[in-house]
């Protein structure tokens, strides 16, 4: 999961400060897209603020009734959210008084629910667990807010009136063992399976809980994949492409959808990755071997040569070339032009590039020098390929 992303995400939809500050190296992080306004929080803030962390709920702090802070803590870190105004009227346990600067006109304005949503968001995907809005309001309201608890306790109250309850944990498990084990059949099966709970609720904006809900199973589905085999940053990147979507699509009944086919895309990963390791020879793969492929995998764009991949590893270029061959079956030349044939195969398909733009990024002296390999190797010109494969 791409983490980074999502930190910019929660900041720029608050449009305030997002620090996040690492347990174990006590690295400080600040994450923001404004431009217009310098991070002054006080130190004896920061301590004050982040002493109230704790993993069971985010905790809201609201100080001289205007500028609401936000704190989140998972096994890994500590998040501290805002300020942002917040003119709501439920008392909150932690508030205070401070002297503030006279120019807060820079502080964005931001509902209590919106802003708890966000901080819910980091508490449920990065401490894989789900606290619904409502209970995670209850636990920062001040004591004095007996209109919330009575709320909250007759809420509690129907739904065991109406037997309301979450889907058992065990489906969830069937599901991401279906993805780990590469198993598209059984994922199917899983999703058939019908039960009297639900999924519970991530906010109480029903388009926003199925963006959620989308962006967890993605999550979710991304680290089965990894434990089934699939490369992290492939499943990452996979993952991120699908959660992103699920975020921006203004089809909102399309979320369910683009969240299994995420679920079905790692799935087939993890069966093609153990079908490779399958037919792959029993021994080990020489490390040698591996980190010429992964340099290539990270150099795929450039001209790349044996010398120059012999000399980024520290090697002779006749003796990589041997080991590669006597290792894999095949030309290290040959892997490198089968990798960036297949990756623009996928440019071919999925993107709107010309064939020009494609035949520069990956390397290629002309369009005409791609198009020549790319024809010796699949019997299609760049054209027909597109047009073969784009629906």
């Amino acid at each position: 999961m791409n983490v980074t992303a999502l930190y910019y995400y929660i900041a720029h939809e608050l449009r305030s400060f997002l620090r996040v500050y690492d347990k174990a190296s006590d690295k400080e992080e600040t994450f923001t897209l404004r431009v217009d306004v310098r991070d002054e929080l006080r130190p004896e803030w920061r301590e004050r603020l982040l002493a109230l962390a704790t993993r069971e709920y985010p905790v809201l702090v609201r100080i001289n009734g205007v500028m609401l802070f936000g704190v989140v803590e998972t096994a890994e870190s500590l998040f501290l959210a805002g300020p942002v105004s917040c003119s709501d009227p439920l008392p909150l346990k932690n508030e205070w008084e401070e002297e503030t600067p006279e120019e807060l006109s820079w502080l964005p304005e931001c509902s209590l629910e919106t802003f708890t949503d966000k901080l819910l968001l980091l508490h449920d995907v990065l401490g894989d667990v789900n606290l619904p809005l409502q209970p995670c309001l209850t636990a920062n309201a001040a004591d004095e807010s007996t209109k919330m608890r009575s709320e909250f306790t007759k809420q509690v109250f129907a739904n065991r009136e109406i037997q309301r309850r979450h889907n058992p944990h065990d489906h969830e498990l069937r599901e991401m063992m279906s993805i780990e084990n590469g198993d598209a059949y059984q994922l199917k099966v899983t999703w058939s399976e019908q039960f009297a709970g639900d999924f519970g609720t991530t906010s109480m904006d029903p388009d926003r809980d199925k963006r959620n809900l989308g962006i967890v199973t993605v999550a979710f589905a991304t680290r089965a994949a990894i434990r089934g085999g699939v490369l992290p940053e492939i499943a990452l990147s996979l993952g991120d492409v699908y959660m992103q979507k699920i975020d921006t699509t203004p089809r909102i009944m399309e979320t369910l959808e683009l969240a299994r086919r995420a679920e079905m895309e790692l799935t087939l990963l993890v069966a093609d990755a153990k079908r490779r390791r399958d037919e792959s020879r029993q021994e080990q793969e020489n490390p040698t071997v591996r980190r010429c492929k992964d340099y290539v995998y990270k150099h795929l764009q450039e001209k790349l040569s044996v010398k120059a991949i012999a000399d980024a590893l520290g090697i002779h270029p006749n003796y990589l070339s041997t080991l590669f061959r006597e290792d894999t079956g095949v030309t290290l030349y040959d892997y490198i032009m089968q990798e960036k044939l297949d990756l623009a195969k996928n440019l071919l398909t999925f993107t709107d590039y010309s064939y020009s733009d494609i035949s520069s990024y990956l390397g290629f002296s002309s369009q005409s020098h791609l198009g020549k390999v790319f024809k010796n190797a699949t019997g299609l010109t760049l054209m027909q390929y597109r047009n073969k494969y784009r629906e």
